[in-house]
């Protein structure tokens, strides 16, 4: 992106604009976000939503409602977000 010669202190949006990623590259620019966050949580697409999944912190890992495990894969090495995985057939 070419540079226009201004740099903002503040910007303001729509929700359209208030993902997650594009809010974390404004705040790393010092740059103030009046947008509100994104909410997607009635988007289920016939998906399970966050809360119908239990941690299980003493092996790191979450169980859906069938009692099927999502195991830990792998931590994103510069941001730390651990990612969990079922095996393709609990899923069928």
């Amino acid at each position: 992106m070419k540079a226009v010669g201004f740099r903002p202190g503040s910007l303001a949006a729509d929700k359209s604009y208030g993902t997650a990623p594009f809010l974390a590259w404004l705040l790393d620019r010092k740059i103030t976000p009046y947008i509100p966050v994104l909410d997607r949580k009635g988007q289920t697409d016939d998906k399970f939503t966050r809360d119908r999944f239990r941690y299980d912190p003493g092996r790191d890992r979450f169980l859906w409602p069938e009692e099927q495990e999502l195991t830990l894969r792998g931590i994103t090495a510069a941001t730390g977000v651990k990612r969990y995985k079922a095996r393709a057939g609990a899923c069928r």
